[in-house]
């Protein structure tokens, strides 16, 4: 009966001892790229992709990395850009488009 008591009590003191597991938060080391032209309305492609939105806009959640921006507006010439995204560090463009006809 003795013996049954320690393990019982061997069995406690062990669970009550035991650590929760420990949770790390979700490293986010993305950045936002803040993307305006002059004029304004065109499509924004990042890496050739394009992203659904037309400046002035924002890409959100962008990882870490080298990527090529393209703007095309009708009536302008299509503009690219290499761009080196750094970790939790925004980046701004300003782009002024030029005339197909200049």
């Amino acid at each position: 009966m003795r013996f049954l008591l320690l393990i019982i009590f061997i069995a406690f003191i062990n669970l009550s001892c035991r650590e929760d597991a420990v949770v790390y938060p979700e490293i986010n080391n993305s950045s936002k790229v803040i993307v305006k032209s002059n004029p304004e309305g065109a499509f924004i492609f990042l890496s050739n992709q394009y992203s659904g939105k037309v400046t002035p806009d924002t890409l959100y959640d962008v990882s870490p990395g080298e990527y090529s921006v393209r703007l095309k507006l009708s009536g302008f010439r299509d503009t690219s850009l290499l761009i080196l995204v750094n970790p939790n560090i925004d980046l701004s463009l300003n782009v002024k488009l030029k005339s197909i006809y200049d």
